[in-house]
């Protein structure tokens, strides 16, 4: 299969196939995991991808996996993005819950849209914020938001919509 920018944008991305792939080796070799169809972990390739580095892939994760495409360029951001959001909490919930979303960022339903989710738990949008600026704004209009602070989680450029 291989992706456009809407369907990258509008793609599950399993927490648990994110977990093994190293974020060093996904930015290097430009791949996102988004699934593991039992050992075997399901890639979005750049299309320019080779098989010479599949092979030392297949090496540095220890497993096999299938390939997806899409243009090397949507892939940077897309990647840095789902590294950054995988376990980002989820703030500003619904005051019925009275207690924090028991939900992270990578267990919302996506939507068409990168930065937004749907909750299951409460059937709100879930916006997640690329600047301290954006989250005081959405938390000040009573938005649910995910937020991962660059400083605090190290280098990575959102790149919202």
């Amino acid at each position: 299969m291989r992706h456009d920018r809407s369907s990258l944008d509008a793609l599950p991305v399993d927490p648990f196939a994110l977990e093994l792939v190293p974020q060093s080796v996904a930015q290097e070799h430009c791949i996102l995991a988004i699934g593991l169809d039992g050992q075997t972990l399901r890639l979005v390739l750049p299309t320019d991808f080779d098989s010479e580095t599949g092979r030392i892939l297949r090496f540095i994760l220890d497993r096999d996996f299938t390939a997806e495409h899409a243009e090397r360029s949507m892939l940077p951001a897309l990647i840095d993005h789902h590294y950054a959001a995988a376990n980002s909490d989820i703030t500003n919930c619904d005051a019925q819950l009275r207690v924090n979303c028991p939900k992270h960022w990578a267990n919302l339903s996506p939507t068409v849209r990168r930065n937004e989710r749907t909750c299951g738990a409460c059937n709100r949008v879930v916006y997640f914020c690329y600047t301290q600026d954006e989250l005081d704004r959405r938390r000040f209009a009573g938005d649910c938001v995910a937020f991962c602070d660059p400083a605090m989680y190290g280098s990575w450029m959102g790149m919202p919509e």
